[in-house]
């Protein structure tokens, strides 16, 4: 009798084993459905997001026209040049009959270099300023100041207290 209900204790336990790796497989079935669901979702979901780009992409590049890129790109370089145009009419050297050759102001600075300072005859008190300094007579003013009517002053301190 003990050997007998030994064997069902043993056939019980066999039974009880079964059924847990059924339920292990189950469990692991349901795992490999559950993450397939998911992967599917997530694919789902990236193919909608890839369609909705493609969507708004040709949307964009059917506002957008190649020709009328170029055409902007062209307009834009005959704004810059008519804008350099224009700078190199303001910056325009005009030729004031000032024709001054380089090597002849080389020549003057050498020789300026050449001299003493005290050769200029200015450069002490007792040596008189040259005729072409004392020459030059102050212009006289446009306008006097003394025809001007006069206006009527009004008291600064006074206003800001107002």
């Amino acid at each position: 009798m003990v050997k007998q209900r030994a064997m069902r204790v043993l056939k019980n336990k066999k039974q009880a084993e079964k059924q847990l790796d059924a339920i292990y497989q189950q469990i692991s079935t349901m795992d490999q459905t559950l993450f397939m669901t998911q992967s599917l979702q997530d694919t789902a979901l990236q193919i909608q997001s890839i369609t909705a780009a493609n969507a708004t992409i040709k949307n964009q590049m059917s506002t957008m026209n190649l020709d009328d890129i170029d055409d902007l790109y062209d307009e834009l370089e005959d704004m810059f040049d008519y804008q350099n145009d224009m700078n190199d009419l303001l910056t325009r050297n005009y030729d004031m009959g000032l024709d001054i050759d380089d090597a002849d102001l080389e020549n003057e600075l050498m020789s300026l270099e050449m001299m003493d300072d005290t050769s200029f005859g200015y450069g002490t008190q007792e040596e008189e300023i040259p005729s072409y300094l004392t020459d030059m007579v102050a212009p006289e003013p446009a306008l006097n100041l003394n025809d001007l009517p006069s206006v009527p002053s009004y008291p600064v301190g006074q206003l800001a207290q107002q």
